[in-house]
């Protein structure tokens, strides 16, 4: 409709001479309630005159009622907005239907308001349309609290969206009426899956009564906080921790906030598990043992049998074959323990090599027993060729005068009585099992260390050192290169010259050799021997460095002998050298590498022997 089409109407210009008098009457009582409400009014007739309205709506356009009176919408508004309006009117009165929506616009003073606008079509008495009502409402502060409402839901979605903790609301009944991201990941459904599901079905470890009660007592008391096992969709079980409250006022639904804590109970089991057991073989520690001492120590009891146990060349085994076979053999020997030993017998490990057990009501013959099935165990435990034994001794406790601490040292001094008796045996067995493995992963090892063995107690014998010290350095010839039982058998047998990382691998082992003879009481006394026979006179050897003279005289002529060994001796990654270019290699040696005197006598005296 072109805005041209309609003429300012006054109400003295108005055909039917319109006036809020004549149309509306002298009612005081419907003036009163038109201009007492806060909501905007007016009227218009089927021509889109505005033929009244109240005090509110003139307000609001800053004019006074007369002036809008006989006005349209192009009089008063904006070509685009009359337009809206226009067009809005006019279908109302073809289909008779109210309009109902929410417009932003803005007052006289130009402050933005949100309005809300409801149009109806009204009639006279006879059932005509006559016109157009409209009531206006400023929804401003209303819309601005539905929109900060709307934007903490959307924070709150969000935050429960983006949290770790599982979020879920059920209704009264169990049945799922929201939940977040996390529930569904934590229980394996899906949204869809969920929302056809009760609690119960995620329950194993209460039923569907036991629910009903929580779920009473929630809506009763308003919290609760409980743990309790949820099936995964996979059929896994999870522990679960929930925190439970009402979520509406009319106690209808309740809200939960769900975290997984099986890891941390596992993790606090293990704790519990790890205060009175060793880590690393599952028996009790010392602190239950300490405890388990001062409970068993009663009358009922006796006869009360401490027993005490002690690995034997544990720390010989680990410099040789590692700490990793070690603790095998630790594991081995706890197994035979518990193999052996009666239920209702306590078995704990005290320290690094040593276990006790604890034989309540265990005379001297059954203990006696025990102990030999223990030793004969622990022999059997099959770990790759490494040795297993034990020293054993037990004490026993008849009567209450007696002091269970001195049962205990008794035990003890029985048991190192033993060590002392097996020790030297069975390290010496393990000497001879270090090099035979040694010999295993390298075929030459046993040539070159008898040939060193040899050549270095006829340097000795040569240079005028007799008696001991040719034995020695004789026993240390065989032995200096024990620490190769540390080294990858492929490096030993490497057919080419090593790279400096392999040769920075082989310079360890005369620290490893010295390791394990230090182990043992019997060869002590050559590990200082074997750990400098790589030195240099010049002082550029390994692995201290040392400088001429200040290289043990033991380690410098095993120097001697070794070199000449390496130079005629056969290699993986050489041939052999006549005899006399190795003799002009040692001479060139003398002096740098090797002591220049120990050479001079070595090749005029022992290898003359020889030619």
């Amino acid at each position: 409709m072109n805005p041209n089409e309609y003429k300012t109407i006054t109400p003295k210009d108005h055909p039917n001479g319109y006036s809020k008098d004549t149309l509306f009457g002298q009612s005081s009582m419907f003036h009163a309630i038109l201009n007492s409400t806060e909501d905007m009014i007016f009227f218009k007739n089927r021509d889109g005159v505005y033929i009244h309205c109240n005090q509110a709506y003139a307000d609001h356009l800053g004019k006074s009622i007369d002036e809008i009176m006989g006005l349209r919408e192009y009089d008063l508004h904006r070509p685009e907005i009359a337009a809206r309006f226009v067009d809005e009117d006019r279908q109302i009165l073809q289909t008779l239907q109210s309009q109902r929506y929410e417009i932003w616009g803005r007052k006289s003073s130009g402050e933005r308001v949100k309005l809300e606008i409801i149009k109806s079509p009204y009639f006279d008495d006879n059932h005509n349309i006559v016109g157009i009502v409209a009531i206006i409402r400023d929804i401003t502060k209303r819309h601005n609290v539905e929109l900060e409402l709307s934007e903490s839901k959307r924070y709150l979605r969000a935050i429960l969206e983006t949290s770790l903790d599982a979020f879920w609301v059920v209704d009264k009944d169990g049945n799922f009426y929201d939940f977040n991201s996390a529930f569904c990941e934590m229980s394996g459904y899906s949204r869809e899956e969920l929302l056809k599901m009760n609690i119960e079905d995620l329950e194993i470890t209460e039923n569907r009564t036991a629910i009903e009660k929580r779920i009473n007592r929630i809506l009763t008391e308003g919290k609760d906080r409980f743990e309790t096992v949820h099936r995964k969709k996979d059929g896994a079980t999870y522990d679960i921790e929930i925190v439970s409250s009402l979520f509406d006022s009319d106690h209808s639904l309740v809200v939960g906030f769900a975290r997984d804590i099986s890891q941390s109970k596992e993790e606090s089991k293990r704790i519990s598990f790890l205060s009175f057991h060793d880590h690393l073989t599952g028996l009790y520690n010392r602190r239950y043992i300490e405890d388990s001492v001062k409970r068993l120590d009663t009358k009922r009891n006796y006869p009360f049998t401490i027993m005490t146990l002690d690995v034997n060349g544990l720390k010989l085994t680990n410099d040789a074959f590692g700490h990793h076979t070690g603790d095998q053999v630790l594991v081995s020997v706890s197994e035979a323990i518990k193999k052996v030993c009666r239920e209702d017998d306590i078995i704990g490990r005290t320290g690094g090599d040593e276990f006790i057990i604890l034989l309540p009501k265990t005379d001297r013959s059954d203990a006696e027993k025990i102990k030999k099935r223990i030793e004969k165990t622990a022999t059997e435990a099959d770990l790759d060729s490494v040795l297993v034994s034990v020293a054993i001794g037990y004490s026993i406790k008849n009567h209450p005068d007696k002091d269970i601490q001195e049962v205990m040292k008794e035990a003890d001094s029985m048991m190192y009585r033993n060590k002392l008796k097996d020790g030297k045996s069975f390290r010496r067995k393990t000497i001879e099992l270090i090099l035979d493995n040694i010999n295993k992963k390298y075929g030459l090892e046993m040539y070159h260390t008898r040939k060193v063995s040899d050549y270095s107690r006829q340097l000795a014998l040569a240079m005028g050192y007799g008696g001991r010290i040719a034995d020695d350095v004789q026993k240390a010839g065989e032995l200096h290169d024990i620490g190769k039982i540390i080294l990858p058998a492929e490096l030993l047998n490497k057919p080419e010259p090593l790279n400096q990382s392999e040769f920075e691998l082989i310079k360890q082992h005369p620290e490893a050799s010295y390791q394990i003879l230090k182990s043992t009481d019997e060869y002590a006394y050559l590990a200082e021997i074997v750990l400098h026979h790589h030195e240099r006179w010049d002082g550029t050897g390994y692995p201290e460095g040392l400088k001429g003279e200040e290289i043990p005289l033991l380690s410098r002529i095993i120097a001697v002998s070794d070199t000449y060994e390496a130079l005629t001796g056969e290699r993986p990654y050489k041939e052999p050298l006549e005899r006399a270019s190795a003799i002009q290699i040692l001479n060139q040696s003398a002096g740098t590498q090797l002591d220049p005197k120990m050479v001079k006598v070595f090749v005029e005296e022992v290898l003359s022997q020889k030619s």
